[in-house]
């Protein structure tokens, strides 16, 4: 693997919009319990960021997500990792799901000292959010990750390599269970969570046990779509249908394009 000094951890979750405000207020939870090094010091919705700790008590981290996160990001910094952002809150958007994002140096996670209790602060995470999928990737590079962007709005599909852990909603580990003979997974009633090795690996590592196949079925990953530059990706061909983006003309549809025309209207 690369040398951890030009190496990221990405951190990720992805739950369904329903109108929750509970998100922020979670993750500050099970980071204060489990991984101290996931605790923000700064936080806001721009900069300079409103919010810091130990200044505010914990209230005001989810105060201000309730308030000021309708539609906006909560950006915040540690003193143990780089970024993280939470998604906003509300429902009527294209836009058909909210995400934790957190990035780490990988060196710096490592000196943290919170690697026994990592993995169990991501399965926490995932199961007390509702997410339907969860991922730790480790690579060479600050913004990029193998996930695929949203596609029109909507899931696009399992990321194009395979993490290091991965999380899968009972609906969806349902789909890829076949394909994770190898590692470890642990099974909770809100999901599973998979462990290819121990000790952290990326993508490369990971693929050199797989023989060049893929880590699941292409119908489980985002669709090429060569005849667009502009998207260059559909939905995947195989999920959970609740991921799907709304069919034009349904319920699902008007109602958020309702929304849209209202906000014009403004």
């Amino acid at each position: 693997m690369t040398p951890a000094e030009d190496l990221y951890l990405h951190v990720n979750w992805y739950r369904l919009r329903d109108d929750s405000r509970e998100l922020a207020g979670v993750y500050l939870d099970v980071a204060s319990e489990l991984c101290p090094a996931a605790v923000p010091t700064r936080f806001g919705t721009h900069e300079p960021m409103q919010g810091r700790f130990p200044r505010d008590d914990a209230s005001t981290f989810d105060r201000l997500y309730r308030e000021e996160c309708e539609v906006s990001e909560l950006f915040f910094t540690g003193k143990h990792f780089q970024r993280g952002t939470i998604s906003g809150w509300t429902n009527n958007l294209e836009s058909r799901y909210q995400q934790i994002a957190l990035r780490f140096e990988f060196a710096a996670w490592e000196r943290s000292g919170t690697q026994a209790a990592f993995e169990d602060f991501f399965a926490h995470i995932a199961r007390r959010s509702g997410s339907f999928y969860g991922s730790v990737e480790i690579n060479d590079t600050m913004f990029d990750t193998a996930q695929v962007g949203a596609v029109r709005g909507a899931w696009s599909g399992l990321p194009l390599q395979p993490q290091w852990l991965t999380w899968l909603s009972p609906e969806y580990a349902e789909l890829v269970q076949a394909h994770l003979s190898a590692g470890e997974t642990k099974k909770f009633a809100a999901g599973w969570l998979h462990r290819w090795t121990e000790a952290p690996a990326d993508a490369s590592e990971i693929r050199s046990w797989l023989l060049d196949d893929p880590w699941v079925p292409y119908e489980l990953l985002p669709a090429p779509n060569p005849g667009n530059s502009r998207r260059t990706h559909e939905q995947a061909y195989v999920m959970p249908e609740s991921l799907r983006a709304p069919v034009q003309g349904s319920p699902e549809w008007r109602r958020i394009e309702a929304h849209y025309e209202r906000v014009e209207e403004i």
